[in-house]
């Protein structure tokens, strides 16, 4: 009653409100002829999708609807659409069992007729074979009819991986401490179905990055290598997500992941709002120091532990008196207490939005962050900044007139629920093509990959309930049979276990529905995985795949796909991402060398440009090339000992042609940025020779590069190599 009276008193209503006030309008003798009149007027065609999904309530409306309708007189053309396989919303109260005694009904009253399919077009015959073998004969899944795929010559493959196993050393580290407890500030908190996980993204990452430019799919015009964005994965729940993003994420694997309410939880997002608490209350060392440490200041561990060793009470002051005496961090200092001191002022003036505007126009955020986000991360990051920005117009309308007002209504939504809290910046234009997606399998219904992943397919624990609506409406039914509260199973009490086994006979038949719908995602592979941590023998997503191969006699994996030829692997292979960190313009009154300037440097200009083509993907290469340049390339490519550096197998991104800015401000350009799991090296090749002077200078520049890349890949450190087309190396 309480919140039924504060929808009114704001004049709202939410989904169910429309539902119950559109059924009472129909059942009202005296509204509903005139509402039937106007239906009448303009619709003469009714097409119903998804009806699967559809609630006993709903059905009750368009009965009342229909019901109307003389058998002599006009009525309209009906058709419904819907498959009760793919019936996966319950927790709306969805009934499958809806669209079967609609499509009665409609045959009774309307003379309708049933055109079941079968048929898929989206589906390999390997996968529509597993979905046969799955489904057929469950009797929790009645009324199945095998499929068959109308593409018959299309490749496909089920792969049932092995689960994984914590190892050992990180099970033992899961044990209980001897006396009973732990202490936080040194020892970890381990979890074994969290390690479990862990080790299933390896793996995951591990078989994606073998097969991804290598496995080849159909495609329009033939066949292609599969690519990061051919790969969708599937979840059931995501709060497990965040070790599968990990896993991603330092493998440099572009991604989109599901983002509802998880705004607030982004790195980006905490900086930001650490800087606007540091504003609203200047004594805030923490959020101070986090500020410090973001890209806006990129203040150094050095810096901050010269402010440590001061003696003034708050880091505030510490930093203001750094700033008014002779140190080596004078400069620095000064320059961070200015631009704070600005911010703080326009804190106290103008609106939150405005305030943020100017933030990020003075400091330059989205260039900032820019240069110190993997590439592969940046299309998210930027969405993210963005989504921050507007959120500030967005919560409650923009109408905070203070920003100690809008940090508290940032907390106050950091602790809410998914459904309140702001969502991620979306990505569709900010690079989110090419990318990994991450979905939940209510999320993927009605999408499609060449390549879907089905993550923990061995766990089927649920949460534990709250207090959940236990309802009985059976079909037809005007009204519900039984309605109650419900908390844990231990709760139950006899008189409502008919109810309860008719509930469970439900959620099994949902859990079924989940899996067909996440199988039949995929166009031609289909992958699952999980650990034994999690299991549940007989009745996990993974025991039911593995048992279905066993059934068909494939093993661990049925069908095959085509691989791509032997060879140097493709710079596809790598992370598609754009390769510019930062792109400099020539200073005022600077003229850049022309590559014409000198045969020499012709030369060394068309041996770069054929390296690039031949380490970028999709890129040819240029025309009207001399044998002498290709053999100095390919001494440069074919090197034994340069393998490491173009084999995608070897490391974990790779980017040609970098542009880079030095800290004084200078441009510069890196020939090959290449990042492995423990550091990450610049490459500068060379076509000719040269005298000790001249390497002198090479050696300064690399180290020059060096420097402008460190940091950017985290804490990583930074090496160069200088490479000679004859064979030489140097080492900077």
């Amino acid at each position: 009653e309480v919140f039924e009276a504060f929808k009114r008193s704001r004049r709202q209503m939410d989904f169910a409100d429309l539902e119950v006030h559109v059924d009472r309008l129909l059942a009202d003798a005296d509204l509903a002829p005139y509402l039937q009149a106007r239906l009448d007027a303009r619709y003469r065609h009714l097409l119903l999708d998804e009806f699967q999904e559809t609630n006993p309530l709903q059905w009750r409306i368009l009965l009342a609807w229909m019901s109307a309708y003389e058998r002599d007189s006009w009525r309209p053309s009906i058709f419904l659409v819907g498959d009760p396989k793919q019936s996966i919303y319950r927790f709306r109260r969805a009934d499958y069992r809806i669209f079967g005694h609609a499509a009665d009904w409609l045959g009774e009253h309307f003379g309708a007729v049933r055109l079941p399919n079968t048929h898929t077009w989206r589906n390999a015959p390997a996968i529509v074979e597993v979905v046969n073998q799955v489904f057929a004969g469950l009797p929790a899944f009645v009324g199945f009819a095998a499929q068959t795929a109308r593409q018959a010559d299309l490749p496909g493959e089920v792969v049932v991986l092995p689960l994984v196993e914590v190892p050992a050393a990180d099970a033992a580290a899961t044990a209980a401490p001897a006396t009973g407890l732990r202490d936080p500030l040194t020892t970890p908190l381990l979890v074994a179905e969290h390690l479990a996980r862990r080790e299933e993204a390896r793996q995951m990452v591990a078989t994606l990055q073998a097969r991804v430019g290598h496995t080849l799919i159909a495609d329009r015009d033939g066949t292609r290598p599969l690519g990061w964005g051919d790969v969708l994965i599937l979840t059931r729940k995501r709060s497990i997500l965040p070790e599968y993003e990990r896993a991603l994420r330092e493998a440099g694997v572009p991604y989109l992941s599901v983002s509802r309410g998880q705004l607030l939880s982004t790195l980006e997002a905490a900086d930001l709002g650490a800087l606007l608490r540091f504003l609203t209350t200047p004594s805030d060392d923490l959020a101070l120091v986090h500020a410090l440490r973001t890209p806006l200041f990129e203040c150094s561990d050095d810096f901050l532990m010269t402010l440590a060793l001061r003696a003034e009470a708050h880091w505030w002051a510490r930093l203001q008196a750094l700033a008014a005496t002779a140190h080596a961090d004078t400069a620095r200092a000064a320059a961070v207490v200015d631009r704070l001191r600005a911010w703080i002022a326009l804190a106290a003036s103008l609106p939150v939005h405005d305030l943020l505007d100017s933030i990020y126009h003075q400091a330059d955020v989205m260039a900032a962050y820019r240069r110190r986000v993997p590439p592969a991360m940046w299309p998210g990051v930027c969405a993210n900044l963005e989504a921050f920005l507007a959120l500030a117009l967005s919560v409650d309308g923009g109408r905070f007139p203070s920003l100690p007002r809008f940090v508290a209504e940032l907390e106050r939504l950091g602790r809410a629920a998914d459904d309140e809290a702001p969502d991620e910046g979306a990505l569709a234009d900010h690079g989110g093509a090419g990318r990994v997606r991450i979905m939940t399998v209510h999320g993927a219904k009605g999408l499609e990959a060449p390549l879907v992943w089905l993550i923990d397919a061995n766990n089927m624990r649920q949460p534990a309930d709250a207090y959940q609506p236990l309802l009985d409406w059976p079909v037809g039914a005007a009204v519900p049979t039984h309605f109650s509260l419900h908390a844990s199973g231990k709760l139950k009490g006899r008189a409502r276990d008919a109810v309860f086994a008719a509930e469970d006979e439900a959620a099994a038949r949902e859990s079924l529905n989940l899996l067909y719908v996440a199988i039949t995602r995929a166009e031609q592979i289909f992958v699952v995985s999980g650990s034994v941590a999690a299991g549940r023998a007989g009745e996990s997503y993974y025991a039911r795949l593995r048992a279905a191969l066993d059934a068909l006699g494939a093993g661990a994996s049925l069908g095959a796909l085509p691989v791509a030829a032997e060879g140097r692997a493709a710079a596809g292979d790598a992370t598609p991402v754009e390769r510019v960190v930062v792109a400099p313009v020539a200073a005022v009154g600077e003229r850049r060398a022309s590559p014409e300037a000198s045969d020499g440097l012709a030369f060394g200009v068309a041996m770069h440009a054929l390296i690039e083509a031949r380490t970028s993907e999709g890129m040819p290469e240029p025309a009207g090339l001399g044998e002498a340049v290709r053999a100095a390339a390919m001494a440069i490519l074919d090197a034994p000992d340069m393998q490491r550096f173009f084999d995608a197998s070897c490391f974990t991104a790779a980017y040609n042609e970098v542009e880079i800015m030095h800290r004084d401000g200078r441009p510069g350009r890196i020939d090959r940025l290449v990042v492995f799991d423990d550091a990450v090296w610049v490459l500068d090749y060379k076509s000719g020779t040269v005298d000790d002077a001249m390497l002198a200078r090479y050696r300064a520049q690399l180290r020059g590069y060096c420097e402008a890349v460190d940091g950017v890949f985290g804490t990583h450190p930074v090496r160069a190599l200088l490479v000679f087309a004859d064979g030489r190396r140097e080492a900077v």
